[in-house]
């Protein structure tokens, strides 16, 4: 179980879109065969680099992989469509292996991939919940994968329940403005420190652009400077403290808050985009916690995982309304649990065992359906 090497790229597939359904819709309109080839020539790039950075040569004996259900499905290079209209029904659940070269990856004799719950449930959360739940089974856990699916969990034992939520792309940085993924040059974390603006940057290197724990956190920031008014709309320079006049101003003709004075901003309108994405993920939360009958004293744990778990400030998403404030004494980042069960899957007959046991104990919940 021990790591040798990782290596990161951002997906070869965003050309067709930042979300599931541009690419499920993508694959409707005959690119099906594009985005598998580009999805398993990535792999076998990144492998291709593994094995560079390892000086280990010899073939794979498996694979595995861990994502999103429409993801699963267009690495296996079978078609999503059914996911993108009601019921939202998968082709496939997953949780076995294939052949590589059955999946265009030779270099590898087995792949396998985890088992998805629904259509926007995918192995990312069965790998998630394997990874978190590992000594921790009597614990009342809520899980929270904050990406572009939202996907969260609530239970212990054998028993969860569970839900998606749409939150689009936002808080991975796609379509702000500035936002880009929590790569090198990202603005990660945003703070005050007596009335001025604090920043910390990924490799405290030159800032390029904001990912999307730096938006949640400067969002945080603008509530704290009272620069925002209680519906998210920028108040003009004379409705705020003198002291942070100077971070207002405009960016193409819309109103900003300055981080970086002239280079990097959020704008109006990615503020109204998080509030969205807020509203969607605070909404399905509600939901799960009220179908499970759980209430706020009887959690345990409460895990924040995904792309950017580990950077994610608790107390930041507490106060944008991202997570209940209630929760934050027992709420932890794990950063990418789902990387931690695929690790396990590769290497462990019980571990694949375990994520085919934690897909039947979960209780899906469709949201799209639900009359509230």
């Amino acid at each position: 179980g021990q790591k040798l090497a990782t290596v990161s790229e951002p997906s070869a597939q965003r050309g067709f879109g930042a979300d599931v359904l541009s690419r499920i819709q993508a694959a409707d309109a005959g690119n099906l065969e594009l985005l598998h080839e580009q999805i398993t020539g990535q792999i076998r790039h990144m492998l291709a680099q593994m094995q560079e950075k390892t000086k280990r040569k010899e073939n794979i004996e498996r694979l595995a992989i861990v994502g999103n259900t429409v993801m699963s499905h267009l690495a296996a290079g079978i078609s999503p469509s059914l996911i993108g209209v009601t019921p939202f029904m998968p082709k496939e659940f997953f949780g076995r292996e294939f052949s590589g070269k059955e999946i265009g990856i030779p270099e590898c004799d087995k792949v396998y991939i985890a088992p998805a719950v629904a259509g926007f449930l995918g192995g990312d959360i069965t790998a998630d919940l394997i990874a978190v739940m590992h000594g921790n089974e009597k614990k009342k856990t809520l899980l929270l994968d904050v990406g572009t699916n939202g996907e969260m969990a609530v239970g212990s034992g054998n028993h969860y329940m569970c839900c998606a939520t749409a939150v689009g792309s936002a808080f991975e940085g796609a379509q702000m403005t500035m936002g880009m993924p929590a790569a090198p040059g990202a603005v990660s974390h945003v703070w005050l420190d007596k009335r001025r603006l604090r920043l910390e940057v990924i490799e405290d290197i030159e800032a390029r652009g904001i990912c999307g724990s730096g938006l949640i956190d400067s969002l945080a920031v603008m509530l704290e400077m009272g620069i925002l008014d209680d519906t998210g709309l920028l108040k003009k320079p004379g409705e705020v403290s003198v002291a942070f006049r100077r971070y207002l101003g405009e960016y193409r003709g819309q109103p900003c808050m300055w981080l970086v004075p002239g280079k990097i901003c959020m704008t109006q309108e990615d503020i109204r985009g998080l509030q969205l994405a807020k509203a969607a993920f605070a909404a399905g939360l509600h939901i799960l916690l009220r179908e499970s009958k759980t209430e706020y004293k009887e959690i345990d744990r409460v895990i924040l995982a995904g792309g950017f778990g580990s950077y994610l400030n608790k107390e930041s998403a507490a106060k944008i309304g991202l997570i209940p404030k209630e929760l934050l004494p027992v709420t932890e980042s794990v950063g990418n649990a789902a990387g931690e069960g695929a690790v396990s899957a590769a290497i462990s007959c019980e571990a694949r065992e375990k994520l085919g046991i934690m897909k039947e104990s979960m209780q899906y919940i469709e949201l799209s359906s639900h009359p509230d």
